[in-house]
């Protein structure tokens, strides 16, 4: 099971995840929140999680890639 927190402070989004953060639509959560609050900046707090799928490892690293990708940096 995994619990999501969520802090939206000086227009930064931070996440934090805990427990097991199987393949499910926890990202689909995340991407309506950045789109409606307009986000440019997210920290993701994995600290406490105890497991990730490979799928979210996917996901995580692909949004990370467009991210760069859209700033000319990578």
């Amino acid at each position: 099971m995994v619990k999501i927190n969520t802090e939206y402070r000086k227009g930064i989004l931070f996440v934090r995840i805990k427990g097991s953060f199987d393949y499910n639509k926890y990202h689909i959560i995340i991407n309506y929140l950045i789109d409606y609050f307009g986000i440019k900046i997210i920290v993701l707090n994995l600290s406490e999680l105890e497991y990730i799928s490979l799928e979210n490892i996917k996901y995580i690293n692909n949004q990370v890639k467009n991210i760069l990708k859209k700033k000319c940096i990578g």
